[in-house]
């Protein structure tokens, strides 16, 4: 059970080692939230991949064992649309005039299970749209 950002990396590591174990995974890609339910809702795995925080939790529970590798990190990024000002991301408090000061933004943040919202409102903590 894995989060999606990492998806390209589970399929290759996958790949690799079903061609030398010779034994099929099955690979399930969901948010962290929803791994979150799931695992503590007794859905069997044999590997778990989310964010420190939902594996800190779940280690709590006792549903997974503590102690697990990092496998990696993930960022976020920004884009702009064409013709649009550039934002300024040299520093933090740049990045959040540059975003604060945007007539419209949009964030997965507001998407239900979306482990941004957690950095987007660092951001536009006093924007209003």
């Amino acid at each position: 059970m894995s989060g999606g950002a990492i998806k390209p990396g589970v399929r290759a590591a996958t790949a690799a080692f079903e061609k030398e174990s010779r034994h099929p995974v099955r690979i399930t890609f969901n948010t962290a939230p929803q791994i979150q339910k799931r695992v503590e809702g007794g859905d069997l795995f044999d590997i778990v991949i989310a964010l420190p925080a939902i594996i800190d939790g779940l280690v709590k529970a006792g549903a997974v064992n503590a102690g697990g590798p990092s496998v990696g990190r993930v960022g976020l990024g920004a884009a702009v649309r064409e013709g649009a000002p550039v934002l300024d991301s040299g520093t933090t408090d740049a990045l959040k005039k540059s975003v604060r000061t945007r007539t419209r933004s949009s964030s997965t943040a507001h998407r239900p299970g979306s482990t941004s919202k957690r950095a987007y409102p660092v951001v536009t903590d006093t924007h209003r749209r």
